[in-house]
């Protein structure tokens, strides 16, 4: 009996032996861009040279997409083939696709983002605070552009009373690299609070010039705080890593950069309340102090702060009163004392003075009558001491002379008369040549006078 298949049955029998293949699942594939129609979901083909096949790009998908695909364009996607049994139709679904070329950038990119990294370009310590309430914002952005109309309208909505100043160059092409520093520069010198670089969305190679290297070291050496809002939330780009604050889109940079006037007003209106209140509960609390007083005995009858006062001084002159009594008194018997010691010193006197005279009288005559003894004994040992003196004389006379020629033999001058010298710094003899230096002054002490001479050179034997 024939074995007869249905259709549907050879069409499912075709879809399960494609997609139970492995190597046509997840696979990569390289072509040109054909086709291209967009409803709920994508729908294009993708051709070379020699062959075409259809391709779709779920809804779901669609968002991780960096780009909005044209026809023409060359691309690479990650992609699984299916097929759609009611035709019997082959189909590419695709999950991820980028444009021919950007792998080579995206590699560069890592290796220009590790170069800055490694050299402290992303640091943290390089941040610079955002000013609480700017007075003057700096914006640099494209012209005309809607992240520009986003950006002054939320300021304008936030924070009206800070200024705003353009600074608008193209933001996209590699040939707007130069006016894009040029205008961060004349921005960081605008002397603003803060600055705005912004660009409003795109695709990958849209942003890719805020990945530029001068671009990137030009926002580093910004010295005014600035802030980045390039491109969409999930776009990143170098220049980010090296402001001070990257915010999410344009919007958010300009929320980012101003504070929130109605929070702002709430917090015054708080903080006046709380300044109202304190100076109440004070006022409450002086007033409460001034009833005390005004019930107190003191304020009803104000005598009495002085009544006590007054007996304590009419104590104190009481006190002081009695104290002169009694310092009168000590003076009088001062006095008396003094009389009484001036009588006993003179009566004391005279009777020493009279025991004096006595002992004087007995001296003499005790003078008298050993005076003709002493004499003769004084005599005798005048002319032994006169000998002995002589003697004594004439031994340290010898002693004198012969010292006199030890020093004379002995003396510095003398060895100078034999033509040596004697050389001096400072007024101090030297001794060796390593207490002199090149260029010291010195003094020559010869046998007829000084000489006064410079080191110029030294040489120790």
């Amino acid at each position: 009996m024939e074995n007869i298949h249905s259709v549907s049955v050879v069409s499912k029998r075709i879809k399960s032996l494609l997609e139970r293949d492995l190597p046509l699942h997840n696979f990569l594939m390289e072509g040109e861009i054909s086709n291209f129609r967009s409803s709920k979901h994508w729908y294009f083909s993708l051709k070379d040279e020699q062959a075409s096949i259809n391709c779709a790009i779920w809804n779901s998908t669609i968002s991780h997409i960096p780009f909005k695909p044209q026809n023409g364009d060359q691309v690479i996607v990650k992609c699984s083939l299916g097929v759609y049994v009611p035709n019997t139709s082959i189909t590419l679904t695709i999950t991820a696709m980028r444009k021919q070329g950007i792998g080579d950038l995206m590699q560069q990119l890592e290796e220009l983002k590790k170069k800055l990294k490694t050299e402290g370009l992303f640091d943290a310590k390089h941040k610079k605070p955002l000013p609480t309430y700017p007075k003057e914002i700096g914006i640099i952005t494209g012209k005309d552009t809607a992240g520009k109309a986003d950006m002054i309208r939320t300021i304008n909505l936030r924070w009206p009373m800070a200024k705003q100043f353009f600074y608008e160059c193209p933001v996209q092409g590699s040939g707007s690299i130069p006016l894009i520093l040029k205008a961060i520069q004349e921005a960081d010198h605008g002397h603003h609070d803060v600055l705005i670089l912004a660009r409003g969305g795109g695709s990958l190679e849209d942003l890719f010039i805020f990945n530029s290297e001068k671009i990137v070291r030009c926002v580093y050496a910004c010295q005014t705080p600035i802030v980045t809002g390039i491109g969409h939330e999930t776009d990143t780009t170098l220049v980010d890593y090296v402001s001070d604050l990257r915010a999410n889109t344009p919007t958010g940079a300009a929320e980012a950069v101003t504070p929130n006037q109605i929070e702002v007003r709430q917090s015054l209106r708080h903080m006046f309340s709380h300044l109202i209140q304190q100076m109440l509960t004070r006022l409450s609390l002086v007033q409460q102090n001034l009833s005390r007083l005004e019930k107190s005995a003191y304020f009803q009858n104000p005598e009495l702060l002085t009544r006590d006062k007054s007996y304590q001084l009419d104590q104190y002159v009481l006190r002081l009163s009695k104290q002169k009594e009694t310092l009168l008194e000590l003076r009088k018997q001062c006095n008396q004392w003094i009389h009484r010691f001036e009588s006993s010193v003179i009566q004391r006197s005279r009777f020493y003075q009279n025991q004096l005279q006595d002992y004087q009288k007995q001296m003499k005559q005790k003078l008298q009558e050993t005076s003709s003894n002493q004499k003769y004994h004084l005599s005798q040992q005048k002319n032994t001491l006169s000998k002995a003196l002589q003697q004594y004389s004439q031994l340290k006379r010898n002693d004198y002379h012969h010292l006199i020629q030890l020093l004379d033999a002995y003396s510095p001058l003398k060895i100078l008369n034999r033509g040596y010298s004697v050389i001096l710094k400072e007024g101090k003899a030297i001794h060796s040549v390593d207490d002199l230096a090149i260029g010291d002054m010195i003094d020559i002490r010869l046998n007829d006078g000084f000489i006064k001479a410079n080191i110029q050179t030294k040489e120790k034997s």
